[in-house]
């Protein structure tokens, strides 16, 4: 609490008795007659000094003395509002009675009922507006706060989506904020002489705060900027401020503040400024106080006064970030508590205002808690007053009641949520509390909302007049009672489902509230005891010991309730010159003799009678109870002393209502007499609301909605635009809307409203004065009714109303209070118009005979004839007749110069015609039936254009040219059309029978012979016939071409037998001595041919990237002549032997060392001569099984070979392996049914076999054939061994007869280490010997492998199958061929001992040059074995232009044999050439129209006119060029996708990329050569467009040969599942940016890349090409260079075209051929992909076993071999 003594006699002593006085005061009155009589005359007596010692009188003081501001014969209107109570009349036949005697006893008449008043006339001139008609005070709809900005500057708005569902994304329903609140002021006594009285301060959301003062600047636009801190600080949030009051303490200074957000965090900060009218000197005081990041969000910001030290806060309730889940301990466990039971956090923060930038002072914290269902928190806050002294006046003012001690005061604090209010005390000493909701209060809480209802806000109103108790007529000055303290009323605004309600709220305790009680706690705002447990509605009677319910009002309203505030309506401080109160604030009763309406309907006093009875007066209560002779005095409380509520609703109204208390209540408990006067829209969400402290100005800011402000915009621009192009098409419907309404401009003034009480023409320039003025200087008027200004031009002022200027009068300057007379000359000016600020000149064509009065016009047939002698001088001639020809209907006038006295403005106009010079209407020259008519200036009669012209305005007529025809009443040329023939622009002939005529032809021209077709008025030379023709003749060819080859081939089949039955004897020495076969030479292969033995120590493979090892400790020897069987477990690195060993493991390194003959060399030397046969049969389908061998042949064999021996070679390895049968049948696939599985493996065998290898490597010959199929190859196999050719091949699970076919085993185990290596019939021996013996029966190869696997144990069940390789390194000596020598005879000495072997002593240049011819074998070694054979080997000579040759020759055979897809792709071609003719069937380019008609069109659509009207061509163009891309890049995918493993296998053998490649493009040629011709001989003939078939021809043969290139790149690169669709989509691409879609000047005008893409498409340049064959032939009709501007061609770009499209052809052919080089399994970009791919996956593996923390040190050789 704050108890206020701030007496001018500041001492001890007066304290002291002045608190003995208060004492004794309120003993006196609760308990008169308790007290005796000699304490009765102590009390009195002290009473008595005390009250001189205060005051020197004791009568009511009455002072005359006006306030002298200049105020002369006010008369003030009063607003009254209505209360609907019933009242007992008092009006009767004895109208001077005082006093009535009723069952009540005596009371006061109060004054005549609603009813009565309203159906009087003579009241209606003062009443009827405002009472009977239940308007308020503020009557006025709201206006803009001003006209013009006042700011000056740029200003900004911030727009915010909404959060509620209906938003649905659109932006256009965001809130926008531009002003964030207005508060007003007035200045200090001190300034008043520098005409300065009041201010308003205005803070914009964007954290500008502007100050305006209320004079000559408000409507001039000027403010000042108090505050702007951009950099460090953004938007402002709220914005509240306080008025001096007190001018004590810091109230002495006008104070603002306001909520901001930090510019880099969006720390929240609360800021103030005092010292505001210093604004121009700069001596604004600032403070910044930086809130906690822990505050969420500020609710509420408020500035109030604190009572007692004048102190200003700054009280924020700001709401703290809630957790959403938080730890709760017991003693035992620890349970989490949910979000829904987690109480929410507020905060209400007491910021003192300081002198410094940087506050450190603590604030006083009160901490709220509430649950989430109630967390609508709201506060407010007040001043209240108790104690009173005797002499207190009635109306309650704060400055005169803190200077003359009159009460003391405390601050009061309201708190509410959803159910309940809760008030407080306030102080400087105040300490941190906490308020705790969601537990009962009963000391604090003295309201709580229904169940079925929730609060939405609750407002702290306390009476500003105090009522006397028990007013009757025997009330007097010494015996008037009244309550200690003030009534107090929590207004409420409740929501429920059913209805929304304001509820007036009396809490009784408080009017009893003894300030000065010892016994007082700010937690308990009016003493209730601790045992107090009445509900919180309700107050406890002492005298009943009772709980009794306090007064409560309950009003429906239409909706809920956001914002409650209120304001005292008071009487002007002066009324007719006298003022309304003393300068102790007493009221004046010489006032009511200057209210008429105060009077009796019935009697009307005498006002010298009213005067004499004011002056009788002692104290203010003696005007209320008899001494003032008038019965309605009490309507004063009613109509002036009145407490206006201002209720917003959610919905953007605004409800004022009025509240009175009730007069002579004979208890404290006060009841209201409430109405609802007014209702006031805003254009927008309100806000913030605030009534300025004199209750006559209301300042409203709103939010607008974006579409709101976006639509003003728009309009304006609208109106913008008309002023320079007033003929706009779109924009002219707005053209008299702009006229009558200004388009307003988006400033502050769209964010605020303004109205006030102050009635129209008084001046209310003050913001918390009562001062209405109506005294306003002639020459001004009254602005917002807040500022004085002087009338603006074109109006007069008088009385404060701003008047325009009569007609026949003018107002030229300011401040005028009259007009004056108009000024012009007569007959040349005028002044027929309001608001005029100088005389005008007569309108054109009119003659002015008075100054005041309507200018007259020329008559109809007549003229005004003006002479222009120079100098600006005019004269007038008078009326003149017209002639035949002119257009005189009225008001023409001509301006003529004594040099040039030309009439021709009189002319009827062009496009017109006039019979006479008197029509009103000239008749307009227009088209009928599609004729223009011809009407140049002055025309009188009707004609259509003459034939050979054009007219394109009927005034303007141009000759046609030769191509064009133009018959009578042309508007515009015409080209000739198609089936005509125009020898002359007005004769236009159907073309005849035999010839056609297209569109501008001036001659017939003759149709072709070939199956044309051209009845009478053919436009073009049909050969839809001819092209169908062709077709089918193409068709025929290739049939015909089909079964020339077929039979062909069968002729040669049977030659073949022929001539192998002849001559059967012509074989290959490749199987001589062998039995089977016989060579002419008689010499053995033994003998002539090379032969190999490989020796191999520890060899291994790791693999690149990873260093993994998936082979490792491989010892041993292949001999030539042997059939070799590797053998082994799954995953043993059988596979991974033989292509190590063959070099061909181009994923790995090889390591360890190799030996051929004797030699340590790497095998890549005799690539050549080694022949390796995958697992799969890989080979061409379409080739027939000789074709396959003598392919191999020919691009294998050495150059030097004869074909005679390469023929014997095919014969003789189709005999060995058994293939006569199927020697003319083709290999076959899945899809064509072929050769059996078991004849393709031997053919697979056979395509190695013709090379003549020295070693053969096999993978799994034998894998998915049966057991006879299997037998077949094996022997084969051994047939081919037995040449002496060292065969070495992967088997899986051999039968027993074929397992005893080879000689020798290498069988490997786990990790790919040998297990054994000899001879096969010794391998049971060898088993046996290790305790292993076969079972009878049993498979001995499935033996082997099960004891390898470890499935079969030893005789001493010891066995363990990870030993037997070290096992068989220690028996391997005892199982060494003893026809052989051991693999150390083939080492050189220095390396024979394999245990000292030092592989790093290799000798730089032991491998010989593959191309050199060298001996193998020393001759140390010859002379020891002499049956290994000492030729020397040759490295062949590879036939690069047989292989050339023979791939050509090789596709040209696939072709044909493919011709069914051949077929297809060319009925594709078809399809799309049929489709596209038929959609552009008849399709014509129509050019632009002439540049004369384009122009009469709109200037923003002049562009469009200029286009042509038809243009075909461009989609003609690209849709055949996308076509022929199309069908060209799909076809082309079989060219190389589909043979990639049957390239990789040819290309390790030796075949050159360079001739496989450009041999199969070179063979495609005519696949490429015919699709033109398909395409244009169904779309030629069917469009006939005027381009030649040639053009055309050569268009699309580049486009589909280029489209057949890119197809080869993708078909390489791409896998074929998805080659499709990606050549779909790159050629899309392409045609993207080739112009048709986009224009290329679009796409260059875009950012890069994208403006350089179009460069590289290649079908831009084929689409411009077929762009520009077919658009020069329109070039002689049509201005064809808008279509080339528009598309971004040129035709000097014609070469350029198509040679870029060959460029582009080659590129991608070059680019496929690289492609080629690089994914064979051996080039280097293949093995750096290998490389990179394991080196990434192995450190991925690193790293998650790292992460996962098991990672384990790997074995060096891997356990999963490949």
């Amino acid at each position: 609490m704050s108890v206020k003594w701030n007496s001018r006699r500041n001492t001890y002593i007066f304290s002291l008795f002045f608190l003995i006085y208060v004492f004794i005061f309120f003993c006196f009155i609760i308990d008169l007659k308790s007290i005796n009589a000699k304490r009765n005359l102590q009390l009195e007596k002290q009473l008595e000094n005390l009250r001189n010692f205060i005051t020197n009188k004791n009568n009511f003081p009455i002072s005359s003395s006006s306030l002298n501001y200049g105020e002369n014969n006010y008369q003030v209107q009063p607003e009254i509002f209505m209360f609907e109570e019933d009242q007992q009349s008092a009006i009767n036949k004895d109208y001077e009675k005082r006093i009535k005697n009723n069952d009540k006893g005596w009371y006061v008449y109060r004054g005549p009922s609603v009813l009565e008043l309203c159906r009087r006339n003579v009241y209606q001139k003062y009443l009827l507006d405002t009472w009977c008609s239940h308007n308020n005070v503020y009557s006025g709809t709201p206006e803009l706060i001003s006209d013009i900005s006042f700011i000056k500057t740029n200003f900004t708005y911030q727009c915010v989506p909404p959060n509620d569902e209906d938003y649905k994304g659109d932006i256009q329903l965001s809130d926008c904020y531009g002003i964030t609140a207005i508060r007003s002021f007035d200045y200090r006594k001190d300034y008043l002489f520098a005409n300065r009285m009041s201010y308003f301060v205005a803070a914009m959301r964007s954290g500008e705060i502007y100050l305006v003062r209320t004079n000559i600047q408000f409507i001039l636009g000027g403010s000042t900027t108090i505050y702007s801190n951009t950099t460090n600080f953004k938007n402002i949030l709220m914005f509240d401020g306080h008025g001096h009051i007190t001018d004590e303490g810091l109230d002495y200074y006008d104070h603002v503040v306001f909520v901001q957000e930090h510019v880099y965090n969006n720390q929240l900060f609360i800021n103030g400024l005092y010292n505001l009218e210093d604004a121009d000197e700069g001596s604004i005081m600032k403070w910044f106080y930086p809130l906690s990041l822990s505050i969420s969000k500020v609710i509420q910001l408020k500035a109030i006064r604190e009572s007692f030290s004048q102190n200003i806060y700054a009280v924020s309730l700001v709401q703290l970030q809630q957790q959403n889940e938080m730890k709760r301990k017991s003693t035992t466990t620890t349970r989490l508590v949910s979000q829904e039971d987690e109480k929410l956090h507020y905060q209400l923060l007491f910021i003192k205002s300081q002198n410094t930038t940087n506050m450190n002072t603590k604030p006083i914290t009160w901490n709220i808690y509430t649950d989430s269902s109630n967390s609508n928190i709201h506060f407010e806050s007040a001043i209240q007053h108790g104690n009173f002294s005797e002499d207190a006046p009635l109306r309650i003012n704060d400055k005169l009641f803190y200077n003359h001690t009159y009460s003391i005061t405390r601050n009061l604090i309201l708190i509410h949520n959803d159910k309940e209010v809760r008030i407080f005390d306030f102080d400087d000493f105040s300490p941190d509390i906490t308020i705790d909701f969601t537990q009962k209060d009963l000391k604090t809480t003295f309201y709580e909302a229904p169940n079925d209802s929730v609060i939405t806000y609750a407002y702290l109103m306390l009476e500003k007049v105090r009522r006397p108790i028990k007013l009757d007529y025997s009330t007097n000055c010494r015996n008037v009672e009244y309550p200690i303290s003030q009534n107090l009323f929590i207004v409420i605004g409740l929501k429920s489902q059913a209805k929304h309600q304001l509820v007036y709220h009396h809490v009784h305790e408080f009017v009893h509230f003894n300030f000065a009680s010892s016994f007082y706690d700010l937690q308990n705002p009016v003493n209730r005891p601790s045992s107090f447990n009445c509900q919180p509605g309700q107050y406890y009677d002492d005298l009943t010991d009772s709980c009794n319910n306090n007064v409560e009002q309950e009003f429906d309203i239409p909706e809920e309730v956001t914002f409650i505030t209120s304001r005292f309506m008071d009487v002007n401080e002066t009324v007719n010159g006298f003022p309304s109160y003393s300068d102790d604030g007493s009221l004046n009763p010489r006032i009511f003799c200057e209210m008429e309406n105060i009077e009796s309907p019935f009697f009307k006093p005498s006002y010298e009678k009213c005067v004499n009875d004011s002056a009788k007066v002692k104290c203010e209560a003696d005007i209320f109870t008899g001494t003032m002779d008038s019965l309605n005095l009490f309507t004063f409380f009613y109509a002036y002393w009145q407490e206006n509520i201002h209720v917003a609703y959610k919905n953007n109204s605004i409800g004022v209502f009025g509240a009175s208390i009730h007069l002579g209540n004979d208890n404290t408990q006060a009841q209201l007499t409430i109405v609802s006067l007014n209702n006031l829209d805003s254009m927008g969400k309100i806000t913030d609301l605030y009534i300025s402290e004199n209750n006559q100005h209301l300042f409203i800011s709103v939010s607008r909605k974006q579409w709101e402000l976006e639509s003003i915009k728009r309009y304006g621009l609208i109106c913008e635009t008309l002023k320079t192009d007033p003929d706009n098409v779109f924009l002219k419907p707005f053209a008299d809307e702009c006229k009558e309404i200004t388009p307003p401009s988006i400033n502050e003034n769209q964010f605020a409203l303004i109205s006030s009480s102050c009635l129209n023409g008084k001046l209310c320039s003050y913001f918390t004065r009562n001062l209405m003025r109506q005294d306003i200087e002639p020459g001004n008027f009254v602005y917002r009714s807040m500022t004085e200004i002087p009338c603006l031009m074109g109006s007069y002022c008088i009385f404060g109303y701003r008047i325009p200027c009569p007609v026949g009068y003018m107002c030229p300057d300011f401040g005028l209070s009259a007009p004056t007379k108009c000024s012009g000359s007569i007959g040349y000016d005028t002044c027929y118009n309001d608001q005029l600020t100088s005389p005008y000149p007569c309108p054109n064509g009119t003659i002015c005979t008075t100054e005041f009065t309507l200018p007259i016009p020329a008559s109809p047939g007549h003229f005004l004839l003006k002479t222009d002698v120079g100098n600006g001088t005019v004269l007038i001639n008078g009326l003149q007749k017209c002639s035949e020809g002119f257009y005189c209907n009225l008001g023409r006038e001509v301006i003529v110069t004594p040099g040039n006295l030309t009439l021709d403005s009189l002319l009827c106009p062009a496009n017109t015609w006039c019979t006479n010079s008197t029509v009103m209407l000239p008749k307009i020259c227009s088209t009928h039936n599609g004729s223009m008519d011809y009407c140049p200036p002055g025309t009188t009669s009707e004609q259509l254009c003459p034939a050979g012209f054009y007219c394109e305005s009927p005034d303007a007529i141009k000759p046609c040219s030769q191509t064009q025809y133009c018959p009578p009443g042309s508007f515009t040329y015409e080209v000739c059309p198609d089936g005509y023939y125009c020898p002359n622009a007005s004769l236009k002939i159907v073309c005849p029978e035999g010839y056609f005529c297209r569109q501008g032809s001036t001659q017939a021209s003759p149709c072709s012979w070939f199956f044309s077709s051209c009845p009478e008025g053919s436009s073009s030379d049909r050969m839809t016939v001819a092209g169908l023709v062709v077709v089918v003749a193409i068709a025929i060819l290739i049939l015909l071409l089909y079964l020339a080859y077929y039979s062909a081939f069968k002729l040669y089949i049977i030659l073949s037998k022929r001539n192998r039955k002849k001559y059967p004897s012509e074989r290959t020495p490749l199987f001589a001595g062998q039995g089977n076969s016989t060579a002419s030479s008689g010499k053995s292969f033994i003998q002539e041919q090379f032969t190999m033995d490989i020796a191999f120590e520890d060899l291994g493979l790791v693999l690149r990237g990873s260093g993994k090892k998936v082979l490792a400790g491989v010892t041993g020897e292949l001999k030539h002549g042997h059939l070799t069987a590797v053998m082994g477990l799954s995953g043993a690195g059988k596979s991974t032997f033989i292509t190590t060993l063959s070099n061909r493991a181009y994923y790995g390194t090889q390591v360890g060392k190799v030996f051929v003959n004797g030699k340590e060399e790497s095998l890549t030397k005799y690539n050549r001569r080694i022949g390796f046969v995958p697992q799969d049969d890989i080979m061409i389908p379409t080739m027939t099984v000789e074709e396959t061998l003598y392919f191999s042949a020919m691009t294998r064999l050495d150059s030097r070979t004869s074909r005679k021996v390469i023929n014997a070679i095919v014969n003789d390895v189709i005999h060995v392996l058994r293939l006569e049968d199927v020697r003319h049948s083709i290999i076959g696939d899945q899809e064509k049914r072929g050769i059996s599985g078991g004849q393709r493996k031997r053919v697979n065998v056979g395509i190695e076999l013709v090379s003549s290898p020295c070693v053969l490597f096999l993978d799994e010959p034998t894998s998915g054939l049966d057991s006879a199929s299997s037998k077949e190859v094996c022997e084969a196999l051994q047939a081919i061994a037995k040449c002496g050719i060292n065969v070495i091949t992967v088997i899986h699970q051999p039968r027993f007869e074929i397992f005893n076919m080879f000689d020798t085993l290498l069988l490997l185990g786990k990790g790919g280490k040998t297990v054994y290596l000899g001879k096969v019939s010794e391998v049971g021996k060898y088993f046996e010997e290790l305790g292993f013996k076969c079972p009878p029966g049993t498979n001995l190869a499935d033996f082997v492998i099960d004891v390898t696997a470890g499935l079969v144990q030893n005789d001493s069940n010891d066995f363990d199958p990870s030993t037997l390789p070290e096992i068989w390194e220690q028996k391997k000596h005892r199982y060494t061929q003893e026809t052989e020598e051991p693999i150390s005879n083939f080492l050189p000495p220095s390396t024979s001992n394999l245990d000292t072997f030092d592989y790093h002593q290799r000798q730089e240049g032991s491998i010989q040059n593959v191309e050199e011819t060298t001996a193998l074998v020393s001759p140390s070694v010859n002379s020891n074995y002499p049956h290994r054979n000492t030729v020397k080997y040759k490295n062949p000579r590879l036939p690069y232009i047989a292989q050339f040759w023979m791939c050509f020759r090789r596709s040209c055979v696939q072709l044909i044999r493919s011709l069914p897809s051949l077929v297809l792709d060319y009925f594709l071609v078809f399809i799309a050439g049929g489709f596209l003719g038929l959609i552009y069937y008849n399709k014509e380019y129509v050019g632009p129209l002439p540049k004369s008609v384009s122009d009469m069109c709109p200037a923003q659509l002049r562009a469009l006119c200029g286009q042509p009207l038809d243009d075909p061509i461009v989609a003609t163009s690209g849709m055949i060029v996308l076509a022929m891309a199309l069908t060209g890049a799909m076809s082309s995918l079989r060219a190389f996708g589909k043979e990639s493993l049957i390239f990789y296998r040819e290309s390790q053998s030796g075949l050159s990329t360079f001739c496989y490649f450009w041999a199969k493009d070179l063979s495609l040629v005519v696949v490429n050569a015919f699709a033109p011709v398909v395409f244009l001989s169904i779309y030629y003939t069917t469009v006939s467009p005027r381009a030649m078939v040639y053009e055309y021809y050569y268009v699309l043969f580049l486009v589909y040969w280029a489209s057949y290139g890119l197809g080869y790149f993708l078909s390489i690169l791409v896998p074929p599942n998805i080659s499709q669709l990606t050549a779909v989509v790159i050629v899309f691409i392409f045609n993207i940016f080739s112009g048709g879609t986009v224009p290329l000047p679009t796409i260059k005008s875009m950012f890069f890349p994208i403006n350089i893409l179009p460069y590289a498409s290649y079908l831009l340049y084929s689409h411009e090409n077929a762009y520009l064959i077919e658009i020069i032939r329109y070039k002689g009709l049509y201005d064809v260079s808008v279509s080339m501007d528009g598309l971004g061609y040129k035709f000097s770009d014609f070469n350029q075209s198509w040679y870029m499209v060959i460029v582009f052809g080659l590129i991608f052919r070059i680019l496929a051929f690289i492609a080629l080089v690089c994914v064979k399994p051996s080039s280097l970009f293949n093995l750096f992909v290998i490389f990179v791919q394991n080196l990434f996956t192995t450190k991925t593996r690193s790293l998650i076993n790292l992460v996962r923390g098991t990672s384990k040190r790997e074995t060096p050789i891997q356990k999963d071999l490949i």
